[in-house]
């Protein structure tokens, strides 16, 4: 009668170290993975594109934030920052992902962030504040390559689509991403060959 008893202890025991390691990985995964915090608004300007290292950028936003940051740990890793979807793609010359990490004497409620030394292109970004509605952020690029967007039409008022997304990392919350597509004017004699991008 022992010999019947064990195996259906031993079934029951593994379906439920089963249900516990699927607990685990739930658990996991909703820690892990990015919140769905968007980019809300941006304006922005790049100038001289197509020059090589001679574009400038500069870029300020606000998005949605509904976790706490410690400023003085953040990683930000830019995978778009002016991409148009369907046409030239990322505008802007660079080894992407782009990595920015904190600059030394970072404050809890300050946060600024570049790229490596002797990179390029030169990105530096600032976080402000770490306050929960909503965030926002000013970046600054130099030494920049930048291509021409294709879908330019021609005419005044001549606007194109642009993507930009980044992650905010500090290691201990929530992954944040900030997320969203803007219009940006093309300026210049020939709008479907602009020398400058301006945003809204």
């Amino acid at each position: 009668m022992r010999n019947l008893i064990r195996p259906g202890y031993a079934l029951l025991a593994a379906a439920a170290l089963c249900l516990v390691l699927a607990d685990a990985a739930t658990v996991n995964a909703a820690t892990t993975n990015p919140t769905d915090d968007t980019l809300t608004s941006l304006r922005g300007k790049v100038t001289k594109l197509a020059a090589v290292s001679r574009s400038g950028i500069t870029l300020s936003g606000t998005f949605e934030l509904y976790t706490p940051l410690d400023l003085r740990l953040v990683t930000i890793t830019i995978y778009q920052l002016l991409d148009e979807e369907g046409g030239a793609g990322e505008l802007l010359d660079g080894d992407f992902p782009l990595v920015l990490t904190a600059t030394p004497g970072n404050k809890t409620r300050n946060g600024r962030y570049t790229t490596p030394t002797g990179v390029k292109p030169k990105l530096r970004l600032e976080i402000p504040t770490d306050r929960t509605e909503p965030g926002s952020f000013f970046l600054n690029g130099s030494l920049a390559t930048t291509a021409l967007p294709q879908l330019c039409p021609p005419g005044r008022g001549s606007t194109t689509a642009l993507k930009t997304g980044f992650f905010i990392d500090d290691g201990i919350n929530p992954i944040v991403m900030v997320e969203g597509t803007t219009e940006w004017q093309c300026l210049g004699r020939d709008a479907t060959t602009p020398t400058s991008l301006l945003a809204p």
